[in-house]
């Protein structure tokens, strides 16, 4: 029997909402500097652009109060300035968040402090990029002086209160290999022969890990937590003009629920980031696994702002990256609707227009009134364009060139494109090598030209197909299910110890496990009622895994059930890990009535429609049969399902 919302029900929710008195004020301040002086030595990039990322994110979670510096407004001296200015404005119990979009750098360490020898700092407006004689980094937010700053605001918030530091910037010293636009890449700032007193490359963000637990002694400060895009020895590149980790965040910052911790909530950071900048190595610091905001989070459908409204035209504040492909169709509530089920819209209409970040609809009836007065709820939804973009320019051998394009031309996954391309192919002797665009890194090398490339095309599926399941995000309010893996020590296939996952926690936060390690998982049903589930594998190079149920032992999908309020570690279920290295995800899809995608999995969905009852098997495998021109077809805002995702690194020791 479904589950139904009656209108009475929606209604007195959220009438409760907004009568409610609001127990805590939620404050941000966002720094974003993008256009540096000439003189300063930094070039341009598009932190101004995440302003609006960031901003839209937050007031979906009720974030109402914010200071934005931009550009020349974000000196040191006026960052400091705007510290004073918050602390000044929260109370105890409320929950801060702050943002920094800018280059980063890492500058001679000037006490000692640092266990690689240098500070890693924020460049704020004014900041030279090398080092001149006289200038010892009195314009550079260093970590400890933002450490000082923060903790002011965290006196302010008191135990109960909660602060999250968000830093897209990164503080690596290398140079880019690839075209996209690194935040920072400069050298440390040192004079040529400066030799650190203490070197070690174990480091984190902004901050190392014992260095924010020791800023939260204090049993009066608010607890903290820090969110990098990347380590300190990594570039952090933008994506599509934003930055990654802004991008990243505002993604996964919907349909949050009150169960979420930090840590659930980096998983699905690290899920977006391995799509869209998979060699950097997000960094989460502090009290990782305390609740989001301390649990008070706002359960709230997902939603998009208007930017525009012309009568029966709108303009909307998402687009492709978020979900709005052209086709899906909308619909329109008054602007602090919680949840829209068993309530008629006040508009319906069909997205005619989609970009990465913005898109255009037109609607069944004309509005009146503002922009502000109405939110959009996704319906029906499309998946876009699924095909590959692949550069070839480069190919200096013209014929083939030609060959390998008209190749890609009959091939319904791959797309010849120069701009905003993934891969490049370049050739290695008698073979080809895909290299990302963005890093310059080897994504799959020694590709021959047999079965007319059948290996290179083989390679471009597994990449879109891991790509659109990774993506494929279903938000049901009526269902809240997380996964976890467990580490276990393994003897002769009999588990002799279960370990703490802060054993198998790397330097980001992120676990990592090694060849031959194993895990058991652990599934949580926070929701109502009982559900079923499935559970699938992507792996780094996108090759998909049946994990429960397994069609090889013919596991019936039945037995994979969960009670309401269950927490269980699945039995006799051990997880053993192997190369390839990389960023991997464990998805969970969960729905009322048993999904069977075994006979999907046995057949690679090759096996031809056997009928599915449920719209999500269809779904399934279509992401198997889109290599053949099948189009992708669309999901409904009624799927009876939803998912979660589990973010995990697969480690060779050896590097």
């Amino acid at each position: 029997m479904k589950r139904t919302l009656t209108l009475i029900t929606i209604m007195l929710v959220q009438a409760s909402y907004f009568m409610a008195e609001p127990t805590v004020t939620k404050h941000a301040l966002i720094i974003a500097i993008g256009n540096y002086p000439e003189i300063s030595g930094w070039g341009p990039i598009s932190s101004l652009n995440d302003i609006e990322l960031i901003q839209s994110a937050l007031s979906k979670q009720g974030f109402n109060h914010f200071i934005i510096l931009k550009d020349s407004a974000a000196d040191k001296a006026k960052i400091e300035s705007a510290f004073k200015q918050l602390t000044a404005s929260v109370k105890e119990n409320d929950v801060v968040v702050v943002h920094f979009s800018s280059h980063g750098q890492q500058i001679m360490d000037d006490d000692g402090d640092e266990i690689d020898g240098y500070d890693e700092a924020i460049v704020a407006y004014g900041a030279p990029a090398r080092y001149d004689k006289g200038y010892n980094g009195e314009n550079h937010l260093r970590d400890e002086d933002l450490g000082e700053l923060l903790d002011g605001v965290r006196a302010q918030l008191g135990k109960n209160g909660d602060l999250m530091v968000l830093i897209d910037a990164c503080h690596s010293g290398t140079g880019t290999r690839g075209e996209a636009v690194a935040r920072g890449g400069k050298a440390p700032f040192a004079p040529a022969d400066y030799k650190p007193k203490r070197v070690d490359d174990n480091e984190l963000g902004m901050f190392e890990k014992s260095k924010v637990q020791t800023r939260g002694a204090s049993t009066d400060l608010a607890p903290m937590v820090v969110i990098s895009a990347a380590r300190a020895d990594e570039l952090n590149y933008e994506y599509n003009n934003y930055g990654s980790l802004s991008v990243a965040f505002s993604k996964s910052f919907e349909n949050l629920n009150n169960n979420y911790s930090y840590r659930t909530l980096f998983s699905k950071i690290v899920k977006e980031m391995s799509i869209i900048a998979p060699k950097q190595t997000p960094a989460l610091e502090g009290d990782i696994d305390r609740l989001l905001f301390g649990g008070k989070v706002v359960n709230q459908e997902p939603y998009y702002a208007l930017k525009n409204i012309d009568g029966d035209y709108v303009q909307i504040e998402g687009g492709v990256f978020t979900g709005l492909n052209e086709g899906t169709t909308i619909k329109l509530y008054p602007a602090g609707t919680i949840q829209t089920k068993g309530i008629e819209p006040l508009a319906s209409g069909k997205i005619s227009y989609s970009s990465a970040f913005k898109c255009a609809a037109s609607l069944d009836k004309k509005l009146d009134g503002k922009a502000v007065d109405y939110w959009v709820f996704a319906s029906d939804r499309t998946f876009g364009d699924v095909r590959v973009k692949i550069k070839t320019k480069n190919i200096s051998d013209r014929g083939l060139r030609k060959e390998i394009n008209e190749m890609l031309e009959g091939y319904p996954l791959a797309l010849v494109a120069e701009d905003s391309a993934v891969f490049e192919i370049v050739p290695r002797g008698t073979e080809l090598t895909l290299i990302r665009v963005q890093d310059g890194t080897v994504y799959k090398d020694g590709l021959s030209s047999e079965n007319n490339y059948e290996a290179l095309k083989d390679a471009i599926s597994k990449y879109a197909q891991g790509k659109f399941l990774k993506e494929l995000e279903i938000n049901n309010p009526d269902y809240n299910i997380e996964l976890e893996l467990i580490p276990v020590t393994v003897q002769n296939r009999t588990i002799v110890d279960t370990l703490d996952p802060s054993a198998k926690t790397g330097l980001g936060g992120m676990l990592e496990f090694q060849s031959g390690d194993a895990a058991l998982l652990k599934i949580t049903n926070h929701g109502s009622f009982d559900v079923y589930f499935n559970i699938i594998d992507i792996q780094p190079d996108g090759q998909v895994n049946a994990v429960m149920p397994d069609p090889r032992k013919f596991e019936n999908p039945k037995d994979f059930r969960i009670k309401a309020g269950q927490t269980f570690i699945v039995p006799r279920k051990i997880i053993y890990f192997a190369p390839p290295y990389g960023t991997e995800t464990f998805k969970i899809f969960a729905s009322y009535e048993p999904l069977d995608f075994s006979p999907i999995l046995r057949t690679k969905g090759q096996g031809g429609t056997r009928g599915f009852k449920n719209e999500l098997e269809n779904l399934f495998e279509t992401s198997y049969t889109m290599s053949r021109g099948v189009s992708v077809g669309q999901l409904s805002a009624e799927t009876d399902a939803c998912t979660f995702a589990y973010t995990f690194r697969i480690i060779n020791p050896r590097n």
